[in-house]
């Protein structure tokens, strides 16, 4: 008997993440009648809605969750929709982060905001994070808050690449990526 080779879903890590953390039960698949009225190619025929599309969704998160710390962190901090979930997510990157800032005192706040900034998360009133506010609010100066955010940018940078070539390989290893 014949073994059928399966189709990857995705075309790489990034877009299986991005469809994992996007997907809502909500979703339903077009009507007939709505995609002959759309005329021309509809989607990518993968018929990702409903309860496959959770299913895959659910897969693609437990590969993610089942790697080691800080990794799926970093990659749920990347694709999150839910906001409580990403300050979360962001506050818990910080004890990974605050190590690369140095020696002395560091504020968890302040770490937390840069966090925030490098993943382009919000602050409460849903304005963008700004370097000049923090150096401000935590009283120091441009040039030690640059030297501290391009500390914490870089090694946010290692973090999430790491974190993005592990999914990958695992995902191609489930057979999940192409």
């Amino acid at each position: 008997m014949k073994r059928e080779e399966i189709t990857p879903l995705f075309r790489s890590g990034h877009d299986a993440c991005r469809f994992a953390y996007a997907y809502s039960s909500q979703q339903y698949a077009m009507t007939a009648l709505a995609k002959m009225m759309k005329g021309g190619p509809c989607g990518s025929g993968r018929g990702l809605v409903g309860l496959d599309g959770a299913a895959i969704a659910g897969t693609v998160k437990r590969y993610v969750e089942s790697m080691s710390f800080p990794a799926p962190l970093a990659i749920a901090c990347r694709h999150e929709l839910n906001r409580e979930k990403l300050l979360q997510y962001a506050m818990l990157l910080v004890q990974f982060v605050m190590p690369a800032l140095g020696t002395g005192g560091h504020n968890r706040r302040m770490v937390h905001a840069l966090v925030c900034l490098y993943f382009g998360i919000r602050d409460a009133n849903g304005h963008k994070i700004k370097l000049a506010d923090l150096c401000d609010k935590y009283d120091m100066s441009a040039d030690t808050m640059t030297r501290r955010k391009s500390a914490a940018f870089k090694r946010l940078r290692e973090i999430e690449s790491a974190a993005q070539v592990a999914i990958d390989e695992r995902l191609k290893d489930g057979g999940l990526v192409e």
